[in-house]
């Protein structure tokens, strides 16, 4: 027997709007000196660790728009071993 446990989303920026402000800040901040696929690379890695479909298919969707080849997106998740 499989169990399924569903939770829903926590909505950050209603939860503490203060935290997601400073996070949008944060991301702003970050986007003036980061290369924009690279962040979008950052944040699909991120998504990867804290198990995000959602954010996953998001910022997957963002770097393919940004031209991030497939190949990359591929082996993200063992970025470590890509040499």
């Amino acid at each position: 027997m499989t169990q399924t446990i569903t939770q829903d989303r926590l909505k950050i920026y209603k939860a503490s709007p203060e935290l997601y402000d400073a996070m949008m800040s944060l991301s702003t901040a970050a986007a003036k000196d980061v290369d924009l696929a690279l962040g979008e690379l950052i944040k699909i890695r991120a998504s990867q660790i804290n198990h995000c479909a959602f954010c996953l298919d998001m910022h997957t969707r963002d770097a393919r728009a940004m031209g991030v080849s497939e190949q990359k997106l591929d082996v993200l998740a063992a970025w470590s071993e890509a040499g």
